[in-house]
This record gives structure tokens, sequence and C-alpha cells, in this order.
């Protein structure tokens, strides 16, 4: 029996959203995992291998992603996924609010995240507008 073969008889077919969702092992994180070739892998990393033309299954700098309509970490539709990087994992993380650092709404001194701004690098960040003041007019003193 082949892994795919192996990995459908795993599955439980949604019609409602068209997920495949992983019926077998799954981790902590929710995540389904697979036997392929001699080693244990995420199975929606092994979808991408089979179906998305992911080359190499061991790069870790290339990561297999859900798309925003599908929010199911046992999901290995590849229809349902896609290939990104790091930045691209992180926001996503933020834009379905499931990054760790989401649901903050306050600063360390307590004031609100009130604004979003972009740094040099490109990162968009949210900022607590009393804070950068507040360091805006340190920085002001200290050229005078």
């Amino acid at each position: 029996m082949t892994a795919l073969e192996r990995m459908k008889n795993l599955t439980i077919y949604s019609p409602n959203n068209n997920c495949w969702i992983w019926n077998g092992q799954l981790t902590e994180g929710g995540y389904g995992t697979v036997w392929f070739e001699g080693a244990t892998y995420s199975v929606h990393r092994v979808s991408a291998h089979l179906h998305l033309g992911l080359t190499d299954i061991n790069n870790t700098n290339i990561y297999v992603l859900h798309k925003n309509e599908c929010h199911n970490r046992a999901c290995w539709n590849p229809d349902h996924l896609y290939l990104g990087n790091q930045s691209d994992n992180m926001k996503d993380a933020v834009n379905l609010e499931t990054h760790r650092n989401s649901s903050k709404v306050y600063c360390h001194k307590g004031h609100s995240f009130d604004r979003w701004t972009k740094r040099r690098s490109g990162k968009i960040i949210r900022v607590c507008g009393t804070c950068a003041k507040e360091r805006e007019s340190k920085r002001a003193r200290r050229v005078r």
C-alpha cells in the first residue's frame, strides 16, 4: 500500500468545506502525523510533497501553510495548502489572531496598543502611541 493510499484510509472527507481531515495520530498542536519514507512527518507536509511540488520534504525553510479559508490543522487537502516562508506563517498567525501576542491589548506599561506602524525593515507592528511619543521626546532632548 502506498503512503497516499494509507493517508486516504485514515481520512474523513468533510462535505461542508472540502477538508480532508486526518483521523490518525495528531500532535499536541492538532497537526496530523504520518510515517513516510522512513520518518514521521506532518501529514500536510507530505500532502504538499505529493501534490504541490515540495521537492525537499526536509527543507525547513519552506513552510506548508493552510490558506485563510481553512483553519483546520488536521486538514491535508492540497487545495487548502500553499508553500510559504516564516514571514508568511507569522502574517497568517497575526491575521487569524492565533499568534501568541495577538491577544495583547496593552503595552508593558499598561497603555493600549492604539496604532500600527511600518518599520524600516518593512515589518508592520502594533505600537503604543503614548510610549512612542515618550521615546521620540527623549530622542529629541538628546539631540539638542
